[in-house]
C-alpha cells in the first residue's frame, strides 16, 4: 500500500530534534556516514541570520530521509487540525456544558 507521506519541515525537523534530546534516537559513530556528514553541511537561509525556519534545501537527502521516517513512526503524536463533525456543531449549539472527547483514526 502506498500512502501520502507527511512532508511539512519544520514539524519533522522539531519532531528529529525532540527524539535526539530525548534520548530516543541515537546515531552511532562509525555508522551512516552521509547522514552525519550531511548534518555538518546542514544550513539555513542567511538571509535570516542563520536563524530562519526553513533550511536551505541542499545537502538534506539523508536527513529528510531521517525525517520521513520520524514523522512516519510518530505519526499519532503529532498535532494536527482537529476535523469538525456535524455532531459537533449540533452538540455545540444546544449544549455549550458538553464535555467532548477528540476523535481518533483507527
Amino acid at each position: 500500500m502506498v500512502r501520502e507521506g507527511v512532508n511539512a519541515v519544520r514539524p519533522g525537523i522539531a519532531a528529529v530534534t525532540a527524539r535526539l534530546e530525548a534520548g530516543t534516537l541515537h546515531v552511532e559513530v562509525g555508522r551512516c556516514p552521509n547522514l552525519l556528514a550531511e548534518a555538518q553541511l546542514y544550513r539555513y537561509d542567511e538571509r535570516e541570520g542563520g536563524k530562519g525556519e526553513a533550511p536551505l534545501n541542499e545537502h538534506n537527502h539523508a536527513l529528510d530521509a531521517l525525517r520521513y521516517l520520524v514523522t512516519t513512526l510518530d505519526a499519532r503524536h503529532l498535532a494536527r487540525p482537529r476535523r469538525s463533525s456535524p455532531s459537533d456543531t449540533l452538540a455545540e449549539s444546544s449544549d455549550a456544558s458538553v464535555v467532548r472527547q477528540p476523535v481518533r483514526d483507527p
